[in-house]
């Protein structure tokens, strides 16, 4: 059962499955699969967003919502194995963001 909000979370009005990261019923952190449509699942578009507007961002809520034990991802079974997911993806922000610097600076000094 999860419980809670989440901010941030990419393509998450749309998308049929979601990746939760939520403390499980043994305290470590872990990776759930919720489905489009489970009840208690209410994903919010942000609106107003000023950069990567190709990503539609969510506020996700959730509110008992029932997740089968087969949707725990598989080897995430610690902080340190959700880190290492995390870790990898904020590589791809970092490098998006230095290539919107570079665009921005190029298309400034043309």
């Amino acid at each position: 059962m999860l419980n809670g909000h989440e901010r941030w979370i990419g393509n998450a009005t749309f998308a049929d499955y979601v990746i939760v990261w939520a403390r499980g019923d043994d305290g470590h952190v872990g990776g759930y699969v919720v489905e489009k449509g489970t009840p208690g699942f209410d994903p919010r578009f942000i609106a107003g967003k000023t950069a990567l507007r190709c990503v539609q961002n969510a506020q996700i809520s959730l509110k008992d919502v029932r997740v089968p034990a087969e949707n725990r991802l598989a080897e995430g079974h610690t902080f340190r194995d959700t880190e290492k997911v995390l870790l990898a993806s904020r590589f791809c922000v970092a490098w998006e963001s230095v290539g919107a610097a570079i665009a921005g600076y190029e298309t400034a000094l043309a």
